[in-house]
Order: C-alpha cells, then sequence, then structure tokens
C-alpha cells in the first residue's frame, strides 16, 4: 500500500459564521471545503490556479467584434469533416483526410492539429487540463494542485521513468513529469463569446 500523501497547508479562511469566536470545522473535509471555496471567491483569470495561457487570457478579455466568415473552401471542407468526427479518434480523421488527398491530390486539406488550431483561433474555445487521480478519486487542483499522491487510494499522480520514456521519445518533453491522467475543463465564456461571434446564433440568442 503507497504511503498516504499529506495535503499541504490551506490558505486561510473565514469563520463559517462571519465572527472571530465562531467555532471552527475540524474535519478535513470541512476544511478542505472551506479552503476550495475561498480560492473560488478570489479566482482571477490571471491566477496561478487557472491554467490559462496569456494570450488566451487576452483574447477572452479582447474577444473579436468582427463577422465570423469562413470563405476557404479548404478550411470549410476540414472544419466540417472534424466536427462530423468530434468523438471520434485523431486516426479516423487523418484516415479520412488521407482518402480525400487519394481521390483529389491537389486538395490541401489541413492536418489535425492544423484544424484546431484553427478551430481555437475562430473561436477563442479551448480547453484546460488538469491532472486527477488515475482511478478518478480526486483532481489535483487548487489546494491539492502540488500532491504527488491520491488522498484517497494513494495511487501516484506521475508516469514512472520508464513509462515517459517509452511514451513520450520527444526530447523537448522527454524527462518531465507527465501525468497519469488528465481531465479537461471549457470556459463558458469563451462559448459565449464565440456565440455571439456567429451572426446566426447571436440573433437567436437575442430573440429569446
Amino acid at each position: 500500500m503507497p504511503p498516504r500523501p499529506v495535503t499541504p497547508p490551506r490558505p486561510p479562511s473565514p469563520s463559517p459564521g462571519g465572527g472571530s469566536n465562531a467555532p471552527q470545522p475540524k474535519l478535513e473535509h470541512l476544511l478542505d471545503a472551506m479552503a476550495f471555496a475561498k480560492l473560488v471567491r478570489e479566482a482571477r483569470l490571471d491566477d496561478k490556479y487557472s491554467g490559462l495561457h496569456p494570450d488566451d487570457i487576452d483574447a477572452i478579455r479582447n474577444p473579436p467584434e468582427e463577422r465570423l466568415d469562413i470563405v476557404d473552401p479548404t478550411l470549410r471542407l476540414s472544419l466540417d469533416i472534424f466536427l462530423a468526427l468530434e468523438n471520434t479518434l485523431e486516426e479516423s480523421y487523418a484516415a479520412v483526410r488521407a482518402a480525400i488527398q487519394r481521390y483529389d491530390p491537389a486538395c490541401e486539406m489541413f492536418s489535425y492539429k492544423q484544424v484546431l488550431s484553427r478551430v481555437k483561433l475562430l473561436t477563442g474555445v479551448v480547453p484546460i487540463y488538469h491532472d486527477m487521480c488515475i482511478n478518478s478519486c480526486m483532481a489535483y487542483t487548487g489546494i491539492h494542485a502540488e500532491l504527488s499522491l491520491c488522498k484517497h487510494c494513494g495511487e501516484p499522480r506521475w508516469k514512472p521513468s520508464a513509462a515517459r520514456d517509452e511514451d513520450d521519445p520527444d526530447p523537448a518533453t522527454n524527462g518531465l513529469r507527465v501525468p497519469r491522467r488528465q481531465f479537461a475543463t471549457l470556459l463558458i465564456a469563451p462559448q459565449w463569446q464565440a456565440m455571439w461571434h456567429c451572426h446566426a446564433i447571436s440573433f437567436t440568442m437575442k430573440t429569446y
């Protein structure tokens, strides 16, 4: 059984009743909940827990105002196929792209990574990735951001070195700590901005 991790010190939390003499909880899960509530109250786009790149923060604060109009037929084709295959693997998109290029070698269809980049550029919607327990017990966010072992099952957060070397041959990232599992969050603000960016959707939003 792996050793149970020790939770790092929590940020000070106000008393539940607002007074200095109010009783303080002593159960660990209540202390954690109060610490997380404080972090939520004080959350900012540019704080250390947000996981946002400065460019993404700037895009949220300064969204595009011009009307979205995709006129490039190759980009349109790439986006249509990407959206049609949204619940499949990257390999599926690559297979469809290869089939189209065999049929018409002159078709310079976007690669999977290129179309992802264009989707981000057009919509401003980007996923934020955070580490989580391999067994889905907890997320390594907020007061748990520095833990290396799951508080509940004791499983390690990171892949062992041998697995990193085998799974990630890229010398630019090899040797870095690689999480065993992650989850993605899509912020609501960029999604609203993307909907307002589309003439048809924004008209519907105004109607209702």
